[in-house]
């Protein structure tokens, strides 16, 4: 079994820049209905 810390993450890779905190906001609300 890999272990999570050895798992890599691909958008931190390729320089994606993370969501900003309304984002975030947004998407839980969506994910909540």
């Amino acid at each position: 079994m890999t272990v999570l810390s050895e798992k890599k993450c691909i958008p931190c890779e390729s320089g994606i820049p993370p969501l900003e905190k309304k984002e975030i906001d947004k998407l839980l609300v969506q994910g909540s209905v």
